[in-house]
């Protein structure tokens, strides 16, 4: 049995609290990985060269140099008559836009 594989949308929908991580140079590449990739085709709380660990009701990755821990305030569906044909074209072509969050920071880890 397989399990499933979780979005970051998934999550962001699920939670009440989200982080956003600032980690070292050195981790670019790693970065760029997890950017490019959907939490459908790989699981990102278990990259090489990256170490998951709790940060209050959420995760971070113990080599982010700074944390900021965010509760959830609003979401948006990006709509894609909103962004420039040339961005739509360059990242959306075929895919569904993006969601926005917003979040109050709570916490700096």
């Amino acid at each position: 049995m397989c399990a499933k594989l979780l979005t970051v949308s998934d999550f962001m929908d699920e939670a009440e609290y989200f982080t956003v991580s600032f980690f070292p140079e050195e981790f670019k590449k790693t970065l760029g990985v997890l950017g490019s990739k959907s939490g459908r085709d790989m699981d990102k709380m278990h990259v090489d060269g990256l170490t998951a660990v709790e940060a209050g009701d959420s995760v971070t990755f113990a080599e982010a140099e700074v944390t900021l821990l965010c509760k959830k305030m609003f979401r948006q569906q990006l709509d894609v008559a909103n962004i420039p044909a040339e961005i739509v074209s360059q990242y959306y072509d075929g895919d569904a836009p993006h969601d926005l969050y917003i979040g109050e920071v709570v916490e700096i880890l």
